[in-house]
């Protein structure tokens, strides 16, 4: 009998599952959330709000969409699926009231997972990684420890207003009746791995690690950071535990509606980010990657803590259980998009003009965020622009809108002493052949690119449960390539970096 395990990602936008085996990912599905459940009203899977900084998502969407994702597949060998592990966006938390688990644990097979559940939330809709709207609770979380020094050294971050537990005190301070009938509260991941437990999962060091309240060397909660954020919040969230814990076997309704064995094992859920490092095969220190999706990601492997941190960088506990350092830059594709809706181009449009436009844009310089940004700390949007005024071609604009980003990505990478020794790419925008090799030319190293459609993040999920199961995991079979980067190129962009420092630091 064949043993498979089954990787899942709940992202932003969709939630996809990989399968994979003996001889790697064999088969992968997804689910958008705004195409196959609009009912829910999302774009880009969030809510529309008048507030560009209240930025939430239903979770009973996403409980709907588990059920649908899971009935898509079951083609597959599911009852051969020996363990289940998943990742889910990081930062976002789902509120949860006195009925969840008794509801829970006596599910019918015969009824959809959402409408048994509706019930089930004390608040009906959770804050994402998106929403930005928590300035006061971060100042008040900086000052419980003695300021942003101290609770950077404690938690490996910055007061972040999109981390989870800012989110958490600001729901507490101004809905102090539904926190009072609020339960249990969990990462998306934890809510996730709960549906498929049939009871409240704990968090794991990963997706802790983006809550402001997790303390990242002796990986625990922090007490007084969670007392600062709401009352009785350590009971509300409960235990952590080390990636790849298995917690238990699978709920019984997942046996009998989707044909799971009921043997199978569910692994802790992880953040997207260091479930997206395990995908990507970054093991070794040095082992660098930049994610280009909705916000844009630069990560990489550390062997241990670093001394110290510099104030836009992030350290995380990896899906291998090693620190990991992160940037997170809100402005991805959406700001990239956005300049080829200015001028009404399609991608191949954008990318004739931008080739037509000398390397360097004859200095013009474009920092450009259309919604708050994390690194470097915006917390308004803003443009500025140097020397675009005398060029005011589609071209110079566009090439200035992507060399701005990838210089801002080495800078602050730079800041935090990273000297990438290899770089990988991934996400959606890294198909684009252009945004490749400017990325190669700014950072001055080789590019390494997989045309594997599969997710970093669901096979990196996939790829921790293969691993708990004491399986070696295997490469992903694609056709890999590698971008050099032209040293002429390099040499301007390093030139350029003073200029675009001091453009940035104008914001």
């Amino acid at each position: 009998m064949s043993e498979y395990v089954l990787g899942i990602d709940a992202s932003t936008q969709s939630i996809s599952a990989v399968l994979y085996g003996a001889d790697g990912p064999i088969a992968e599905k997804s689910l958008n959330y705004d195409q196959a459940l609009p009912q829910y009203g999302t774009s880009g899977g969030v809510l529309p709000h008048e507030n560009p900084q209240l930025v939430h998502a239903p979770p009973l969407m996403w409980v709907e969409a588990l059920d649908q994702l899971l009935l898509s597949v079951k083609e597959w060998p599911l009852a051969e699926v020996v363990a289940i592990a998943g990742a889910a966006q990081q930062h976002g938390s789902v509120y949860l009231n006195g009925s969840f688990e008794k509801i829970l644990s006596g599910l019918s097979a015969d009824a959809p997972l959402h409408q048994q559940l509706a019930a089930c939330f004390s608040r009906e809709t959770s804050p994402v990684w998106m929403d930005s709207s928590t300035r006061v609770q971060c100042q008040r979380l900086e000052s419980s420890v003695g300021g942003a020094d101290r609770l950077r050294a404690i938690t490996g971050s910055n007061a972040s207003e999109r981390f989870t537990g800012p989110q958490i005190a600001r729901f507490a301070d101004e809905e102090p009746e539904a926190y009072a009938q609020t339960q249990a509260i969990r990462l998306i991941s934890s809510f996730h791995a709960s549906l498929l437990l049939g009871k409240l999962a704990p968090t794991d060091y990963g997706d802790a690690s983006g809550s402001n309240c997790f303390d990242v060397k002796n990986r625990c909660w922090h007490q007084p950071l969670l007392e600062s954020c709401a009352p009785q919040l350590g009971q509300r969230l409960g235990r952590c535990v080390a990636p790849r814990t298995v917690l238990g076997v699978i709920h019984p309704y997942a046996v009998a509606r989707f044909g799971f064995s009921s043997s199978c094992t569910i692994c802790a859920w992880t953040g997207d980010n260091p479930a997206s490092l395990v995908g990507l095969g970054l093991e070794k220190s040095g082992d660098c990657a930049l994610s280009l999706g909705t916000s844009d990601t630069f990560f990489a492997t550390l062997e241990e803590m670093p001394r110290s941190l510099e104030s836009q960088g992030h350290v995380f506990v990896s899906g291998h259980n090693k620190p990991m350092l992160l940037q997170c830059y809100a402005n991805g594709s959406r700001t990239r998009e956005a300049m080829r809706e200015r001028w009404a181009y399609t991608w191949d449009d954008y990318n004739t003009v931008v080739a037509a436009t000398p390397v360097g844009n004859n200095g013009a310089l474009l920092a450009s965020w259309i919604v708050p940004e994390i690194t470097p700390y915006i917390p308004q949007p803003c443009e500025r622009s140097q020397g675009l005024e005398r060029h005011a071609s589609a071209g110079h604009w566009c090439r200035a809108l992507l060399e701005g980003q990838m210089l801002s990505r080495r800078l602050h990478a730079e800041s935090l002493g990273l000297e990438p020794k290899r770089l990988l790419i991934t996400g959606g925008a890294a198909v684009n052949p252009v945004i490749r090799q400017i990325i190669a030319d700014v950072f001055g190293v080789p590019v390494t690119y997989s045309a594997s459609t599969l997710g970093s993040v669901a096979l990196g999920a996939a790829r921790m449960a293969w691993a708990q199961i004491g399986k070696p995991v295997v490469a992903v079979q694609g056709s890999e390539q590698v971008i050099l980067p032209n040293k002429k190129h390099t040499e301007t962009y390093t030139q350029m970096l003073a200029s675009y420092r001091s453009l940035e630091q104008s914001c």
